[in-house]
């Protein structure tokens, strides 16, 4: 059956790992271009259906026309990735994230927290609980001596990897002040999309004064020389896959730094690795942790984290953990795959 995704396809690889085991055929394209002959349509981000832009108004009636058209041949699906945008959730973006929810036939949801949410707000849709893949074939995975040799990081090093872009300040603060509290002096911290540092101090007569020192310049060298190698290898830009496999291969420790989330593809990504991991008490990744037994914070309290973060160490140290593998492989592609296509079925 050929299955549409309303949208261009992008480089998230988390349904990559679905599309390879499934039996299906995933159509990705612009909404217009839309056919009868297709049974399902599959929506993932509704942002996405607009290439990530706020759409106007007449864009958003469009989009309704086409639904009131798909409606009549096909079977809507949504992914509940998350509840909202995490940048700039706007009146528009609101409206379109209402118009896919109304539309829908079937919410899919990865964990139960979201599924029993959206349950309670809309009990006359279907509702289906299907967890995020592993990324079994998207990234590399290396020997961590041989990736910390071609990184140059110390073999006998404790390495924290907070993977995923940094979105705030406040994720910023989270990541640097948790890393400061692990009472160990042989470590290292790796941000592969490192929040870009920001100058804090405007004031009138700065750029007269640039004729004598740029301020700025000065502020922003010193935090380059505060933040450096072999303590902190940060990265500011999009990473290639190879070059953020390398860096979770050299890792010890999977931080997940998010104050507010649903959903987090880097939790699997740690479960890929079979990397230690901690992160906040939000949506659906709560049960993964406890899943696993693995430390987790509240994110508003400095001492919760500290202390997931001292419990990661502890499990590091005692070389102990592994991941009860018939519960990791519910989280395998080829496993999920099944589900997905008994459900499109």
């Amino acid at each position: 059956m050929n299955v549409f995704i309303p949208a261009l396809k992008d480089e998230n690889p988390f349904f990559d790992e679905i599309m390879l085991h499934s039996k299906h055929t995933y159509i990705f394209d612009i909404y217009k271009n839309y056919k009868p002959t297709y049974k399902v349509v599959l929506i993932h981000w509704p942002e996405q259906i607009f290439d990530w832009k706020e759409p106007s108004n007449d864009e958003l009636i469009e989009l309704e026309n086409a639904i009131d058209i798909w409606k009549q041949k096909s079977k809507i699906l949504y992914v509940v990735h998350n509840i909202e945008r995490h940048f700039g959730m706007t009146e528009n973006f609101r409206k379109l994230y209402q118009i896919i929810v109304d539309n829908c036939n079937t919410m899919i949801h990865m964990g139960n927290y979201s599924s029993n949410l959206f349950k309670d707000k809309y009990p006359s849709k279907k509702h289906q609980i299907i967890n995020h893949p592993l990324y079994q074939n998207s990234f590399t995975i290396f020997s961590k001596d041989e990736a910390r040799k071609k990184l140059n990081i110390s073999k006998d090093a404790v390495v924290i990897i907070a993977p995923g872009a940094i979105r705030n300040k406040e994720e910023s603060k989270l990541v640097l002040n948790a890393f400061r509290g692990l009472k160990t002096k042989n470590k290292v911290l790796i941000v592969p999309r490192m929040l870009p540092f920001e100058f804090p101090f405007e004031f009138k007569g700065r750029t007269f004064l640039k004729r004598i020192i740029d301020i700025k310049k000065y502020y922003l060298s010193f935090k380059d020389w505060q933040y450096k190698k072999p303590t902190y290898y940060f990265n500011y830009n999009f990473l290639e896959q190879d070059d953020l496999a390398l860096l979770m291969s050299a890792s010890d420790i999977v931080f997940i730094p998010r104050i507010k989330i649903l959903n987090s593809g880097n939790v699997f990504l740690a479960m890929t690795y079979k990397k230690i991991m901690l992160g906040p008490n939000q949506g659906n990744l709560t049960e993964i942790f406890k899943l696993f037994k693995l430390p987790y914070f509240n994110p508003k309290e400095k001492s919760s984290i500290s202390k997931a973060m001292s419990d990661a160490f502890l499990l590091f140290n005692e070389n102990k953990f592994k991941y009860d593998a018939i519960l990791l492989n519910k989280y395998s592609p080829a496993v999920l795959a099944n589900e997905w296509d008994n459900l499109i079925n």
